[in-house]
């Protein structure tokens, strides 16, 4: 229904939220988001988001619960078809009426249950599935106050009108192209940094699988200590940081050491 390519690029600015561009995504859902940002306004929980899970932790307290940070899981235990519970790493089980998991699908399923837990044509799914755009994350801590860069608190950066044509960008790998957002915390939330000083967060998304996953290889066991990784995302921050300036002049120089 919107003809003019610049008009159509406005509306579908904040594709990326959803992870598919407008050709490949949901009229309604991209629709009915859009009017509800742009109608009702955007919230932001005050103290960020680890305030929400500091008010879940202490309301998981009070009810009897128990976090255990760093406990890996290795196995989801089952019993006819059933999950009872899981094994953690350091061989201990925990038994549970319910299971849920936040790891991935694949992981979920194809690693931390065992191969006969599941129908096999039901696998062969899971193994098929395309792996979903990841996103890329620079945080930068400023030595300036956030009203020091003259912009919203959320800029989106899209040098490329066409969502599609930004989708491939990002399918390739092409950091001077993809579309980015600049997240000026401070703007809502001054407690997000020291006085004086600011954050400002920029996010792209990203493929899971570019240059042989991150030049890891797969191999994710301690990855940030992998040089080739290191290196890697620092050019990718680089080309960011690069594109953001044109549009927030002097972030750069205001970086923290």
């Amino acid at each position: 229904y919107i003809a003019d390519p610049e008009l159509r690029a406005l509306f579908s600015t904040e594709w990326t939220y959803y992870g598919l561009p407008g050709g490949r995504l949901n009229a309604a859902t991209m629709a009915a988001t859009w009017a509800s940002y742009h109608f009702y306004g955007a919230w932001y929980p005050q103290g960020g988001v680890g305030a929400v899970v500091a008010a879940l932790t202490e309301r998981l307290n009070e009810l009897g619960g128990e976090l255990r940070c760093g406990a890996r899981v290795v196995k989801i235990r089952v019993k006819e078809g059933i999950a009872e519970g899981v094994c953690l790493e350091d061989g201990s089980e925990l038994s549970s009426r319910v299971v849920i998991s936040n790891a991935s699908a694949p992981q979920t399923l194809l690693e931390l249950l065992a191969e006969d837990e599941l129908p096999r044509g039901y696998r062969k799914r899971v193994q098929s599935a395309e792996a979903s755009l990841s996103t890329f994350n620079v945080y930068l801590g400023l030595n300036a106050p956030p009203e020091a860069f003259p912009n919203s608190h959320e800029l989106i950066i899209c040098d490329e009108p066409d969502s599609n044509a930004q989708y491939a960008a990002i399918q390739k790998g092409d950091w001077d192209k993809v579309p980015f957002l600049a997240v000026n915390y401070g703007l809502v939330d001054p407690s997000c940094a020291p006085p004086g000083q600011a954050v400002i967060t920029l996010m792209t998304l990203a493929p899971w699988n570019y240059h042989n996953v991150w030049e890891t290889g797969g191999q994710l066991d301690r990855y940030g200590a992998n040089q080739a990784y290191k290196q890697l995302t620092d050019h990718v921050a680089d080309c960011l940081i690069d594109r953001a300036e044109r549009h927030i002049p002097g972030l750069r120089a205001a970086i923290c050491e």
